[in-house]
Order: structure tokens, then sequence, then C-alpha cells
């Protein structure tokens, strides 16, 4: 009997014009955009790669280490994430890291209305086309008199919600399934990486993540045609827990944070950075004054010249008794802020991300960038590892090295160098960046796993409460 059902759902799936629209829709959107991203990312791989060569003659030239670049990631083509805008490059002017921009689309047209990638596919247009299949299938059957004709028959109602949920995944999953392996067998042609390192278990686990949320939309939609008698009541409730699930909950939820969280913008940070290097800068020099303009009398330098006298160990002795302590306090004082602003940017983050859990849309989003590493955690990783450079460069370099800035009122000086007696390595360490691993990604976000596959086992179980307790008169 379940067979029976089955097949029937499925007949009455393909030959309405909602299959028509869906296989169209996966045809034509999802090899597309994947083509199109993967053109796109061999255009950021290509200039990456010639940045790094870039990076490489400054290295020869001894500024090896004081610039970093972030590699593109491959899966960006299904998910694009914080790949545009996150810096792709940064460069260190001790004591700032200086971040430098986004990686741009290189189309204006794209820029300014955005990319259509898998993960838009999925998340909004799927999403919609489920609960179009959906909309009527408890409700429409009433208004029509089959679901009536079908319970006259001796079949237990869980057995029709089944072959009704089983038929349109069918349905619905096959021409997406078919379509992603078109698009794949594209790229590949393409060029793209698809069976090297890890890059193919992480598009499975992609493809897996999007069946599952194309399955937790159209058992969303059975459950609100269980609670009509008229299919059009079940479209207009379904209209307006798409907008709010898909639209409004993702883009309101960092809203909310922002209001509930405050934190300051990084150009206000970058500022009261700049006051504070700027303020112990001129408490140092003040406190250096006399030691400097003391060695210039001593040696008898004309008006409006001072000396960093390397060759005497005792003024280098007294200029680093004096100094120290402002630079250890600017060390501490610049780490301080970083670390707190930090803190507080990744609490907003956490607040809007915990926020954004109420909507299926933001799981799935959340889910794909991470396992396509241009998510959240990408991006933390990738701004930990820039300030771990900087500390290495910092313990090397800059702590062995000085700057110092001389006024008198109307002229000033400025003094900068190695100090004596400290070795600096000549080929200062590069930076290095890598992707998380699969199981890395996995275990960062298995609270959103859980939650996907908990809220889609929840819907279906409460459509099927919904279903027996169904009055089919």
């Amino acid at each position: 009997m379940l067979l029976t059902l089955l097949k029937k759902e499925i007949q009455d799936y393909l030959i309405s014009i909602r299959f028509v629209v869906l296989l169209a829709l996966c045809v034509l959107l999802i090899p597309l955009s994947l083509y199109v991203n993967f053109e796109t990312y061999k255009r950021w791989s290509a200039d990456y790669n010639e940045q790094v060569k870039n990076e490489t003659m400054k290295g020869s030239r001894g500024r090896g280490g004081l610039s970093g670049l972030r590699p593109p990631s491959a899966l960006s083509v299904f998910a694009n994430g914080v790949e545009t805008s996150l810096a792709k490059d940064f460069s260190i002017q001790s004591p700032r890291i200086i971040f430098g921009t986004g990686r741009s689309y290189g189309d204006p047209i794209y820029e300014t209305f955005g990319r259509i990638d898998f993960l838009f596919v999925v998340q909004s247009v799927l999403s919609l086309i489920a609960f179009l299949f959906a909309f009527d299938a408890i409700s429409g059957e009433k208004e029509l008199g089959t679901l009536k004709l079908a319970m006259a028959n001796p079949v237990p109602r869980y057995k029709i919600l089944l072959a009704k949920f089983a038929g349109g995944m069918v349905v619905l999953v096959a021409p997406f399934l078919v379509s992603f392996a078109i698009g794949s067998t594209i790229l590949v042609v393409a060029g793209y990486p698809l069976f090297q390192g890890i890059v193919l278990a992480k598009v499975a686990l992609i493809l897996l993540l999007a069946t599952i949320y194309i399955g937790l939309f159209f058992v969303l939609g059975l459950f609100v045609s269980t609670l009509t008698h008229q299919s059009k009541t079940a479209l207009i409730m379904l209209m307006f827990v798409w907008v709010v699930l898909v639209l409004g909950v993702p883009r309101l939820s960092m809203m909310a944070a922002k209001v509930l969280r405050p934190v300051d913008d990084d150009s206000v940070v970058a500022l009261r950075i700049k006051l504070l290097t700027e303020s112990i800068d001129k408490e140092k020099g003040n406190a250096l004054k006399q030691l400097y303009f003391d060695k210039a009398r001593e040696k008898k330098l004309s008006p409006g010249l001072l000396t960093f006298d390397s060759a005497d160990p005792e003024f280098v002795r007294k200029r680093n008794e004096i100094a120290g302590p402002f630079e250890v306090r600017m060390r501490e004082e610049l780490a301080r802020m970083s670390s707190d602003q930090q803190r507080k940017r990744q609490a907003q983050l956490n607040l809007a991300r915990n926020i954004a859990r109420i909507s299926p849309a933001s799981l799935l989003s959340y889910l794909m960038t991470d396992i396509a590493d241009t998510g959240e955690h990408v991006k933390v990783k990738f701004l930990d590892a820039v300030r771990l450079h900087y500390s290495t460069l910092d313990r090397l370099i800059f702590s062995k090295s000085y700057s110092d800035t001389i006024s008198d009122g109307n002229s000033g000086w400025g003094f900068g160098g190695n100090l004596p007696g400290q070795e600096t390595p000549k080929d200062p360490p590069r930076f290095s960046f890598s992707f998380p691993k699969t199981a890395e990604s996995l275990a960062q976000s298995v609270v959103d796993e859980g939650l996907l596959l908990a809220c889609a086992l929840a819907l279906f179980a409460a459509a099927s409460v919904a279903f027996i307790r169904y009055d089919v008169r």
C-alpha cells in the first residue's frame, strides 16, 4: 500500500507545472552559478599567485615576513561567505597591523547586485520551491475531496503522510542532484580541483546539508498544510514564514546584536591606537630629550644636530633604561586594546549567531560557509594567525630595534634602527595560513549541525501529530 501511495504522489508531482519550474531552475542556476563562481575563483587565485611572487621578491631584498597574504578558498565556488569582505593581505608597521582590502568580483554588476552562488540557490530558491510543492499536499487534497476518499481505505494515516513526504522529496531532490552532477562535471572539465585533498569530502558534506535543508522546508510546508483547511491559506502562511526565516532573521540578527552588544567601529579603534602611540612616543621623547642634548654637547655638535651614539655603550644603556618602560607600556596597551576589541567583537558575533539560529536558513549559511572555509571560524583563525605572526616578529625584530622622536618645541629629530649588540634574522619568518581540516570544521559547527537535523525531525513529528488529528470532512 505504501508503494502505491508513493507512486501516486510522484506521478502527481511529475505532471504538475511545479516540477517543470523546478527542473528548469535547477538545470539553469546550479551549473551556471558553479561555473561563473569558479571563473571568479581562478581570477582570485591568479592574483594571489602573482602577489606571492611579488612578496618573494620583496623578501629577497630584506622585507620578507613584514607582510602576508590570505589564499582564496577553492570551496568559495559553493559558498562565498566572507571571501570578498575579509582582507586578502596585510602589512606590519610596528606597532600596528594594517589590513588590506577584501577581494573584488572584478565586475561592477556583481559588485553592485551581488553574486548568485550555490548557497543562495539552495537557501532561497529551493526552499521557496519546497514550500510550493508542499502547501497543498494536505489542505489541497481536502478541498478536492481526494483525501477523504483515501481515508476511506484501511490505510494508516502515517503511511499517507510518509508517502507524501517521500514522494515530494524524490521529485524535489532528483532534479537537484542531477543539476549538481552536471555542474560538478563542468567544474572538473574546467579544471576545478574536485578530487584533490579534502575538497571532495567537503563538497559531499555541502551536498548532504543542502538535501537536509530542502527536506526541512518541505516538511515545514507539510506541517502548515496540516494546520489549514484551504490551500490558499497555507500558501499565504508559508510565504510569510519564508520571508521571516530566509530574508528577515539572518539579516536582522546582526542588527539586534549591534544594539544589544555595541562594539566600537574598527576605524574608531584605529584612531585610538594612533593617539595612544603618539602620546607614548611623545612622553618617551620628552624623557630622552636631556640624554640626547647632553650627548650633542659632549660631541660638540653644531646647534640643530643630535645623534644616536651607537658606539657609546653608556649612552645606549641609559637610552634603553629610560625608553624601556615606555616601550613595554606601549606593547601592553596595544595588546590590551587589541584583545578587548577582539573579545567584544567575538561576543557580538556569538550573540548574532545565537539569535540567527532560530532560522534554518541561518544554520545552513553558517554550516556551508564553515565547511567551505569562508565562514566566521576561518575569519577568526586568519586574524589569530596574523596576530601570532606579529608577536613572532615583535620578539625577533621589533623588540631589538629603537625608534625615538626628540623635540625641543621648535625642531624635531627622528632616530631609528637596530639596537647595538642585538642580532636580527636576515630572513624573517614568513606568514603562513592553512584552512581547517574537515574534522575541525565539523567540530566547530556541531551545534548548528545538531540544530538543523533536530529541527527537521521535530517538524516531521509535529506534522505527523497534526495529520493524525486532521479533520478530513
